[in-house]
């Protein structure tokens, strides 16, 4: 058996870890404890999460931005019924008269 294929079926490895991220080996131990996993099942259970977490701050960015689109299109009817409605001259207007401001934040 030659190196190359001593290399193929080594499936582990060494992380060398720098001064800079020593509080990266803090967290992984702290989830390490917290969900009764060794280091190394932890660090492969958050790469393995990774992806949905970034997919539910997606989908969160986009509820935001959803909300902020649906609160201004209300704003918008709000806005141009009440344009319609000051278009028609008091004297011919049968409900009461309101006024922008009372609508605006």
């Amino acid at each position: 058996m030659g190196m190359t294929d001593k290399m193929k079926n080594n499936r582990s490895f060494c992380l060398s870890i720098s001064k800079r991220n020593e509080e990266v080996v803090d967290l992984i131990e702290e989830y390490s404890e917290m969900l009764g996993l060794s280091k190394a099942q932890t660090v492969f259970y958050m790469l393995k999460e990774y992806p949905k977490l970034k997919a539910k701050e997606r989908e969160s960015e986009l509820e935001q931005v959803r909300q902020v689109a649906r609160e201004t299109e209300l704003k918008e009817i709000v806005l141009e019924a009440l344009k319609e409605y000051h278009s028609v001259p008091d004297w011919q207007r049968k409900h009461p008269h309101w006024t922008l401001d009372q609508f605006q934040e």
